[in-house]
Formats: structure tokens, C-alpha cells, sequence
């Protein structure tokens, strides 16, 4: 399970996606003016519901801007 995190230039997040995909796979995702968009490393997920992802959104911001990072405590 790969997870993505549409984000804001301070870190905030706007928007998680999940993707069920093999490894080697990747997915072009179209973001908002604005937004940068990253893969996340090192994120556990219970059950990638829409309210579990809700939450991490609230509660986390992106770390390290790249093309992959790290979701950390506001």
C-alpha cells in the first residue's frame, strides 16, 4: 500500500490518497494549484479509512518536501 500526500509549501496537508499497487508501479496523480504532491514513507495505516486519513491530515504536516516524505506531529 502506497500513500501520497498532497501538501501546502508550509507542510500542511491537504489531502492523502492510497493506492493498492504492486511494487515497481507508479500513478500520476494531478494536484491542485498550489499543492506539491509526494509519496510518504514510514506512515502506519490501521485500515486507510477515509476518517483515519481525516485524522492524520488534522493532525500531521509533511516534514521533508520532496518527492518522498515523512508525516510528523503538528
Amino acid at each position: 500500500m502506497k500513500v501520497y500526500a498532497h501538501y501546502e509549501n508550509d507542510g500542511t496537508i491537504r489531502r492523502l490518497v492510497v493506492v493498492d499497487a504492486p511494487d515497481g508501479c507508479g500513478m500520476m496523480l494531478r494536484n491542485n494549484l498550489g499543492l506539491s504532491v509526494a509519496g510518504v514513507e514510514g506512515l502506519e495505516l490501521k485500515s486507510a479509512s477515509p476518517d483515519e486519513l481525516r485524522a492524520i491530515a488534522k493532525t500531521h504536516r509533511v516534514s521533508k518536501p520532496g518527492q518522498k516524505c515523512t508525516v510528523e506531529k503538528k
